[in-house]
């Protein structure tokens, strides 16, 4: 079971347009290095509004995301 902390934060990570890179990859599940990487390869568009941190939108991580699927039906 998860404490109630952490699910606060995933609930809270859900309801946001943007994530930090660190918010992102504790809620996808996926590594900082890679969605770094992603951003660099111009997989994932990143937005700096401050000049300093990356923030992603949760639209096109989803998008992204799908384009990894394993099935093909």
């Amino acid at each position: 079971m998860r404490p109630v902390k952490e699910v606060i934060k995933i609930t809270n990570y859900s309801t946001k347009t943007f994530l930090k890179v660190h918010e992102a990859a504790e809620y996808y599940g996926i590594g900082r290095n890679r969605l770094y990487g992603a951003i660099k390869n111009k997989e994932l568009k990143a937005y700096k509004p401050n000049l300093k941190t990356y923030l992603l939108k949760r639209t096109e991580i989803e998008a992204w995301i799908e384009t990894f699927s394993t099935c093909q039906f």
